[in-house]
């Protein structure tokens, strides 16, 4: 008899036993996967993060270089260029300066944020402003 209820006692201490392992396996894979699959989550919060702010920066740069295109370039005003960035780099209150420094603030913002993301920002390394003074250097030595 104290045979028999030892088996079963051993019997119940290996199932138990068992039971235990199997619970502490499938507790690592189950904690494995979680880190995994926050990891892929978070990758996937920073790009989206990255677009943003990218897509805030081509926004802003498409804004000015088109209203410079459509104010001044498309009629060859080269003085109305070189006015309105003395106007834009001394912060004038005229509208289109106004615009114009908003738009850029917007752009500079974006990129700082985006660098400190590391987010790649090589596309818009050269800012709006500096690409309409090489369009303005370009256009006069042709003349």
């Amino acid at each position: 008899m104290v045979n028999k209820f030892l088996m079963r006692g051993c019997s119940t201490i290996s199932i138990f036993v068992c039971i235990v392992f199997l619970t502490g396996c499938q507790s690592y894979i189950t904690t494995s996967q979680t880190k995994q699959t926050t990891k892929i989550t978070s990758m996937k919060k920073e790009k989206k993060i990255c677009v943003t702010y990218k897509n805030k920066m081509s926004y802003a740069s498409s804004y000015i270089i088109n209203e410079f295109n459509e104010g001044y370039f498309n009629s060859n005003d080269l003085v109305g260029v070189q006015a309105q960035l003395f106007l834009i780099k001394n912060r004038a209150t005229s509208l289109f300066a106004t615009n114009i420094n908003s738009a850029q603030d917007v752009y500079l913002f974006n990129y700082e944020q985006a660098k400190k993301k590391n987010c790649d920002v090589k596309k818009f390394m050269i800012s709006p402003l500096s690409k309409i003074e090489n369009i303005l250097k370009k256009k006069t030595l042709k003349k």
